[in-house]
């Protein structure tokens, strides 16, 4: 299956997703801040990306989550590595200018929070097999 690189600031949804996806066969890395998983990534080889966009710290917005994550994915891996984009910000049914940016930047994917995890592991495993 695929080694997963998760960023998620919600750390009981972290471990929800992370339980889906390990149930299913994945391995799951999991991490809080862009920061540290752009560090992983240097280190680490990874079949997909799942970003939350938007990450607090301390009830703050921080510019240390998925956009800042998508953007610079190019910078650090030669190969393409398939992303997901996850987000409360927006909804699944109404256009938003974050879907725009995140494509823009180079998520493979959107989704809009909440979501259920069959949605998450069906577009993993559509954007794994392209890859392949």
């Amino acid at each position: 299956m695929t080694r997963i690189l998760l960023l998620e600031d919600d750390e009981a949804f972290a471990e929800l997703l992370a339980e889906s996806l390990i149930i299913e066969g994945h391995t799951v890395d999991v991490f809080g801040n862009a920061t540290d998983a752009l560090e992983a990534l240097k280190n680490e080889k990874y079949g997909i990306i799942v970003a939350d966009v938007f990450i607090k710290a301390g009830g703050q917005y921080r510019q240390d989550g998925g956009i800042r994550l998508v953007s610079s994915v190019k910078q650090i891996r030669a190969e393409k590595i398939p992303v997901i984009a996850i987000s409360g910000g927006f909804s699944a049914s109404k256009p938003s200018n974050v879907k725009e940016t995140l494509r823009t930047v180079g998520a493979n994917a959107v989704l809009a929070k909440p979501f259920h995890p069959e949605d998450l592991l069906n577009l993993i495993s559509e954007l794994t097999k392209l890859g392949k």
